[in-house]
């Protein structure tokens, strides 16, 4: 760089012993210097350079970190006396208690601020109201509430917990013994949970990120329910009746349930009766039973609505009995899935509850998808009466989401389209090798001398994989989802290379570099440990060739994000290289996205359906 141009030095820093951070070459100079502030050498420095002081981002930074007893100078209690705590705590007035902290706790996110606010209004007057304070002075990580610890207590309540009316208050005894367990579940997943301390066979820091993540990944709720109506309905609608795996999703859903615009009226109208989706509403105005007689009596069928509330709700019994099917620590401290398919609770009047925004948000999003899976499982296979719909319905899903792609990506590069910028392809069948079939990519984008190639990888994490602490389970996810489809990717990527694979319009003798992206449907918390573990696994790929980059690893949403920044301007192949050129490359792509690209926009296609699923919601509810 020229010397008469402006630059940036990034010095090397310390802590001297006052606590004040300063550069390293600084240090030497001592404290003792008379005057306020801190005297620069004017020679270590040159004129018109901007110095950059704090730290870099780490991929630590996608976990946050919620007090255990310990943490509060105090013993973790065993699960039994944890139980017997709970013994004497009604449980539905409790429920009330514990809805409202779970809504508040999902609002809160990790804003410290709001999590103090929602302490003090808890442990008001309590002593370990200092502690929690101590503890998120302690470090920008730390919170006080944790949605799998408050799921972990929701469930001993249910479990465990006396007898007692909703609309009876609770005893100050019972309060306290209720907040003392609320403290006391934190200890669990430390005993059970730690990566390198839990049982006799460790899970590993890989597979634990990655189960993490799994669990705590917050999606998009009006991008969950715009991308399962261009799924189900929009590309549904074109899909061909005579393919082998073609299944008709749209009356699945009505002769089981509801239609889907149906399923999206109620959950909009249970999130607004709930006060669920509003995020500035006080704790104690969140304590709301849905009256479930005469539910949306002017606005949908009696018959429909009973059947949406049965298939949303469960009595305490029916939760217990839902427990009983799988009640080892892993599941206490990992499964959610009774509370996603059924997220309100009903209580003995009759009422509803709905125990978490998380879930109501599942039920509304995913819930689409795990629904119509329950209809194939219920069904048999047309072209094999013997055997279940389930794999024919899972294959039908993963030719949508590759059109779904195919028709978003092509929506978001209609100007580049036109202009003639860019050529985007599906995947093309080939001769390999030997005359072997093979297939190209599943998407492939020609920027002239850039080429981004796209392979989708469908199927959702299996609940066992997900709840059970055996890391071969989660690795081998990892092996045959992500290693394996990149080694795919690879393959095909040096047959395109090579001229074995002929993508069409793609002029080889012009491309320099090749982005490879691999794109999963649930979100992998990136950080340099899987990344470590990937490249471990298959440390030559995308080496064979000097066009080849790092692959990009994206969800869905992180994908969508990216279309969302093309539409705003930028090429898709420059997304990418920013990304992999920065600190943020082996982070989770919503730190770089949060940082770069900002836009609180969708791509317009899922725009357009997230739109299409509010008009069609209110035309279902008659408000239209």
């Amino acid at each position: 760089m020229a010397q008469d141009r402006p630059q940036i030095v990034i010095p090397g820093m310390v802590q001297l012993k006052s606590g004040l951070i300063v550069p390293s070459y600084l240090a030497s100079l001592g404290q003792e210097r008379a005057g306020p502030g801190l005297h620069l050498p004017p020679a270590r420095i040159p004129d018109d350079s901007l110095l950059v002081v704090g730290q870099p981002p780490s991929d630590l930074d996608a976990f946050f970190v919620a007090p255990d007893p310990e943490a509060l100078g105090q013993p973790n209690p065993s699960l039994e006396a944890i139980c017997r705590t709970l013994s004497v705590v009604p449980v539905e007035p409790a429920m009330f208690g514990l809805a409202g902290i779970a809504a508040a706790t999902w609002h809160a996110g990790t804003d410290q601020a709001k999590h103090l606010k929602l302490a003090e209004e808890i442990f008001v007057g309590r002593p370990v109201l200092d502690l929690l304070r101590e503890f998120v002075k302690e470090d920008r990580n730390h919170v006080l509430f944790n949605e799998q610890h408050l799921t972990i207590l929701t469930r001993l309540l249910l479990i465990h917990g006396a007898e007692g009316d909703a609309k009876v208050d609770m005893t100050g005894e019972q309060v306290n013994a209720l907040l003392t367990a609320m403290l006391a579940v934190g200890g669990l997943t430390a005993r059970h949970a730690d990566p390198e301390a839990s049982g006799e066979k460790p899970m590993g820091w890989v597979p634990w990120m990655v189960r993490s993540g799994l669990y705590f990944d917050r999606s998009n709720l009006g991008s969950d329910q715009a991308r399962a109506r261009a799924l189900f309905v929009d590309v549904a609608a074109g899909a061909d009746p005579s393919g082998a795996h073609w299944c008709d999703v749209g009356a699945w859903a009505a002769e089981d349930l509801a239609p889907v615009e149906r399923q999206f009226g109620y959950g909009f109208s249970m999130g607004a009766f709930s006060k669920a989706l509003f995020p500035d509403v006080e704790t104690t105005d969140r304590f709301v039973g849905i009256v479930a007689d005469g539910l949306l009596a002017d606005n949908m069928g009696a018959a429909q609505v009973e059947r949406l509330v049965s298939a949303s709700s469960s009595t305490r019994q029916e939760y217990i009995d839902a427990f009983a099917e799988n009640d080892d620590v892993d599941h206490l401290l990992w499964d959610r899935t009774p509370f996603e398919r059924r997220p309100f609770f009903r209580v003995g009047d009759g009422r509803l509850l709905l125990l978490s925004p998380r879930f109501l948000h599942s039920w509304m999003g995913e819930g689409i998808y795990y629904r119509l899976l329950d209809a194939a499982m219920s069904r048999p296979d047309p072209r094999r009466p013997e055997r279940k719909a389930t794999l024919r319905f899972t294959q039908f899903q993963g030719e949508l989401m590759e059109s779904y792609l195919q028709r978003l990506t092509e929506r978001s590069h209609a100007e580049q389209l036109r202009a003639g910028i860019v050529d985007i392809n599906g995947e093309q069948q080939y001769v390999g090798e030997q005359g072997s079939e093979r297939k190209s990519p599943d998407l492939t984008l020609g920027f002239a001398t850039d080429l981004v190639a796209i392979e989708i990888t469908g199927g959702r994490p299996s609940r066992r994989t997900r709840v059970l602490s055996d890391p071969s389970l989660i690795e081998k996810e990892l092996d045959d989802r992500v290693i394996g489809k990149l080694q795919e990717l690879d393959r095909a990527l040096v047959d395109v290379l090579d001229g074995t694979a002929r993508v069409p319009d793609l002029r080889l003798n012009l491309v320099e570099r090749v982005w490879p992206v691999l794109i999963v449907p649930a979100t992998i918390v990136q950080s340099d440990h899987v990344w470590g573990y990937i490249e471990g696994k298959a440390p030559d790929l995308f080496t064979h060739h000097p066009a080849l980059q790092p692959p990009t690893l994206f969800s869905i949403e992180d994908f969508e994000r990216a279309l969302a920044a093309v539409e705003a301007g930028a090429g898709l192949h420059a997304v990418l290289g920013t990304r992999l050129g920065s600190v943020y490359r082996r982070m989770p792509p919503s730190h770089f996205f949060e940082r770069h690209f900002q836009s609180d926009s969708r791509p317009a296609y899922l725009e357009e359906q997230l739109a299409l699923v509010a008009d069609e919601a209110k035309a279902a509810l008659s408000l239209l």
